[in-house]
């Protein structure tokens, strides 16, 4: 026989015979093979194409379902789980093998080939998967249940959502950020950003690091500072005795000298630390007992340390930093243990101490390690318990001083800013500026959300959905709807217009402008809408690619010499473009972050209204925590931080120096820590004026119940539980002025009980409940927190009506409650909005 020369590769025999026989992982992957093939020879991709190749492919995948099936009836039948012998046994394994298996038997009629029936299996069996899995009216397993999880329908949730959480928030913020004066002020706003455009070349802005990040030392001498000058103005000395029990035993041993040098001794470190921002003394001492604390994860041990030595390096550890403490604090700590061991069940199997300088290791480990966040919290708690009441409010006099020094001092330094205007106008313009939202192409803006849009957008949900529903039923009867290609791509753009369960997908492409019915999107979109900059603004990238862009760019500067005029007339204007890029962005974040600083001196003149719109621009979020994209690039982000990867205010117009600013930024040296840019800590961060704190008190009562038990879910519970820190703290700050922050606590539990006094226990869902007795624990939590005793008529309501029905029967009982408020600390160490709490079941 005469030899044959197969150029190009394999002879079309073997192809045929080798192809089928690949391994399982390649025919998952059919396509990238197939795609390449034409590299190697252009005839492969013919003969690849063939039916003898594919009818094999075909034959194996179909076996490859018909086994899973079989595995998982083996798997139920093994489990003797009755909810799972009770699964109806489907003839398919999933869409897919339902397609290929039925299209393979029509093939003699239809006269498809194998090949393309293999692919319409995948793509829209995978299709077909999506509207079974995440379709309208999918039901979510009942273990979405036990874990937490949302188990409506897709039809039920858009339903409910948009009706009782989505469209009435929407319509209050319409109500909120309506300023039909707006425009008239447009040549106000351009006169203020270019004053502080000005002031920004000169200043820097102030920065402000979280008490959680600074050192001990800081801290400690805070503290030290603090209670000294208290001292002082209580006509006291550090070695006379300033505290007392709540009985009013001044036989106690524990001074203020002893504190003050127990706490900046275990500073052990320089005292000479220049303060800037002042530090609430709550915040201060509590995080210093959080940092002065010994953490396992500290200790520096050799790689081959066994599991023993680890053990007793631990324990040495412990020992070493107990010895550490003065005895004033380690003998509260021993009285919180003892009150541990008397109170709690657990409390039985742990050791009584009796020697306070050798405790027993378990005690130690107890206290150091197994419930450390309880021990630090109530040592705090115990100081300030302690202080002589008289001494705490001059405590507060330091503090509050201090605050209003330094807001002077930021009052001084915007002078240039505020000069020929009155406050109310300042404040009002400086609002504006700070609420401006530029354009991004990481958020499109969507259809514009007006009235009509809004009114009619459920009702096209609902048409969408039964679209949806209609072509997933009629391709599963009709081949023609199945093989039209139209029919994928109509399904797939249905699927993609909703908030499905699907975490891959909406990580992608979280901000896919095709997701009109997404709920959680809506009221951001909305919201971007209102604030989005009426002045002409380019549309900003991330200040990531924006430093990417233009490192690349200042690089080819330097390699002009080889370009013709033409290249080199290109490369101008793409310097120039990235120059008036980079000058509209560094003027966007800097008057932003400045006109944030100057309006915190004037807070108070805010009107109401426009108080109430900074307050719904901070605290609105409606972004879900299973995309952590949204929660890190939605609008939430632009007034956590104002942050912007420490790009340089621009110098000036003039393109040179813009290069040179430029050149700076791409070397890193405008370093500054993203903590540091914070926005609640710095314009919450020197007490509440009380239109502020109405403001708060409105937006948590509108964020809670008023019509329905849908009124609430997990995100507009934590919107309104995001300013019940702040309320808190201006009660103990403010203790005359507490009863404002009464009436809204009051009206919230009020509503509440009115709601769901007219329902049984029956007529709740399981969610709905759980999310019910989530709010009512918290609010009923800070009226002992805030001392609310004036609430008790509001609370003894709450209890006769729905405590039954709705509360669980570990609820704190209403004697109880009345008798914590009454025994409440004046102030409370978690009421700062930076301090870790302890769980709301060990308050009620």
């Amino acid at each position: 026989m005469e030899d044959q020369v197969h150029v190009g590769g394999p002879s079309e025999e073997i192809l045929k015979l080798v192809f089928p026989f690949l391994n399982e992982k390649e025919l998952m992957y059919t396509s990238d093979i197939f795609n390449r093939a034409d590299l190697v020879c252009k005839e492969w991709n013919i003969i690849l194409g063939s039916d003898d190749i594919w009818l094999q492919i075909c034959d194996r995948k179909i076996a490859w379902h018909e086994m899973v099936q079989r595995n998982g009836r083996a798997r139920r039948l093994e489990s003797n789980d009755p909810n799972m012998m009770d699964v109806e046994e489907s003839e398919y394994h999933s869409p897919m093998h339902m397609i290929l298996a039925t299209q393979m038997k029509k093939r003699s009629v239809s006269g498809r080939s194998c090949r393309d029936i293999y692919i319409l299996s995948e793509r829209m069996g995978g299709t077909l998967l999506q509207h079974k899995l995440y379709g309208p009216d999918h039901i979510r397993p009942d273990h979405a249940i036990s874990t937490g999880e949302d188990n409506r329908t897709l039809r039920d949730r858009c339903t409910q959502d948009y009706q009782h959480i989505i469209l009435p928030t929407i319509t209050t913020l319409r109500q909120v950020f309506h300023d039909p004066d707006k425009a008239m002020r447009q040549n106000d706003v351009a006169d203020t950003k270019r004053r502080l455009l000005g002031h920004a070349r000169k200043e820097k802005p102030l920065l402000r690091e979280r008490p959680s990040g600074l050192g001990k030392d800081t801290l400690a001498v805070s503290m030290g500072q603090t209670l000294l000058a208290a001292v002082t103005i209580s006509f006291k000395s550090v070695g006379e005795n300033a505290f007392s029990s709540p009985s009013n035993d001044t036989t106690s041993d524990i001074t203020i000298g002893a504190i003050v040098n127990g706490l900046v001794a275990l500073g052990a470190g320089g005292l000479s630390i220049a303060l800037d921002w002042p530090i609430n003394p709550v915040d201060n001492l509590s995080f210093l007992i959080r940092k002065l604390w010994i953490n396992q994860h500290e200790l520096d041990y050799e790689w081959n340390t066994t599991e023993e030595e680890r053990d007793e390096l631990w324990e040495a550890a412990m020992r070493k930093w107990w010895g550490s403490l003065a005895d004033p604090i380690r003998r509260t700590l021993i009285e919180i243990y003892d009150e541990w061991r008397s109170r709690f069940t657990d409390g039985d199997d742990l050791p009584q101490i009796t020697n306070e300088n050798n405790i027993p290791k378990k005690a130690l480990s107890f206290i150091v390690e197994g419930r450390y966040k309880y021990f630090r919290e109530v040592l705090a708690e115990k100081i300030l318990l302690k202080v002589d009441p008289s001494l705490f409010d001059s405590i507060l006099t330091i503090y509050k001083e201090q605050t209003k020094a330094f807001i002077d001092k930021i009052y001084q330094r915007y002078q240039s800013v505020y000069e020929g205007k009155d406050p109310e106008t300042n404040a009002k313009l400086l609002l504006d500026i700070f609420l401006e939202v530029a354009p991004s192409k990481r958020h499109p803006s969507g259809p514009d959300m007006s009235v009509e849009y809004c009114n009619g957008l459920l009702e096209r949900m609902q048409n969408d959905m039964d679209r949806w529903n209609q072509l997933a039923t009629s391709s599963l009867s009709s081949d023609e709807t199945l093989w039209n290609e139209q029919t994928i791509s109509d399904m797939d753009d249905l699927y993609q217009k909703f908030d499905t369960f699907e975490y891959l997908r909406s990580h992608r492409n979280p901000r896919n402008p095709s997701k009109e019915f997404d709920t959680g999107l809506l009221v951001e979109r909305f919201l971007r809408q209102q604030l989005i900059s009426p002045s002409p603004v380019c549309i900003l990238t991330s200040c990531y690619t924006l430093q990417n862009a233009c490192e690349k760019t200042i690089k080819e500067i330097n390699n002009t010499n080889d370009m013709s005029q033409a290249e080199l007339a290109k490369h101008q204007t793409k310097i120039q473009g990235m120059a008036t890029t980079y000058e509209t962005a560094s003027k966007y974040h800097h008057t932003r972050e400045h006109a944030m600083l100057a309006l915190i001196p004037l807070l108070p003149n805010l009107s109401k209204a426009d108080a109430k719109r900074l307050i719904y621009a901070l605290f609105t979020k409606f972004t879900s925590e299973r995309r952590q994209t949204v929660v890190e690039n939605g609008l939430c982000k632009e007034f956590n931080t104002l942050w912007a990867n420490n790009v340089p205010c621009s110098s000036s117009a003039d393109l040179s120096e813009n290069l040179e600013s430029i050149r700076e930024w791409i070397n890193g040296n405008t370093f500054s820590g993203s903590g540091s840019h914070g926005v609640r800590d710095r314009l919450f961060g020197l007490g509440l004026p009380d239109n502020i704190v109405s403001a708060m008190g409105e937006f948590l009562v509108e964020r809670l119940y008023s019509t329905s038990p849908y009124d609430v879910d997990d995100l507009t519970y934590a919107n309104a539980m995001g300013v019940l820190f702040y309320m808190e703290r201006f009660c103990y700050e403010n203790p005359s002025k507490a009863s404002l922050v009464f009436d809204y606590l009051g009206q919230a539990i009020s509503n509440a009980t009115s709601l769901f006094s007219q329902f049984d226990e029956d007529d709740i869902a399981p969610k709905q409940r759980e999310t019910f007795q989530s709010v009512i624990r918290r609010l009923v939590s800070a009226c002992i927190r805030t001392r609310a005793l004036s609430l008790a008529p509001v609370l003894e309501r709450l209890y006769d009506e729905i405590m039954d029905p709705h509360l669980p029967p570990t609820f704190v009982q209403f004697d109880a409650l009345i008798e914590r408020i009454n025994d409440a600390p004046r102030v409370r160490p978690d009421t700062s909005y930076y301090f870790e709490m302890r769980s709301i079941d060990d308050e009620i």
